[in-house]
């Protein structure tokens, strides 16, 4: 079951970097293009996916070689506490203010 978590936050990963590569979205229009990730590392889903996706995700990175159409790829993550209020805000604020 882990492997298959760690698969689809792997491929979730790379349909967001890809989609971010080859949109037109002005955040991705400089030398950086930044993936955010908003998970459990706290709460009653932490061992499901947690610390393993965010592995997951910097493999997936490392494999494509940290960079995307020659951009490098900017990775960040946050602890949601299994709470839909934070992790709006957190995806809020990572759009408005940090470019991800």
């Amino acid at each position: 079951m882990k492997k298959f978590l760690k698969m689809a936050a792997l491929s979730a990963a790379m349909s967001v970097a890809i989609s971010a590569a080859f949109s037109g979205n002005a955040n991705a229009a400089g030398d950086t293009i930044k993936i955010g990730f908003i998970t459990d590392l706290s709460g009653t889903y932490a061992d499901m996916d947690g610390q393993g996706g965010i592995e997951a995700i910097k493999m997936a990175i490392a494999d494509a070689g940290g960079t995307i159409n020659g951009k490098k790829v900017e990775f960040v993550f946050a602890d949601h506490q299994n709470k839909a209020d934070i992790a709006a805000n957190k995806a809020r604020e990572w759009f408005d203010r940090d470019g991800v």
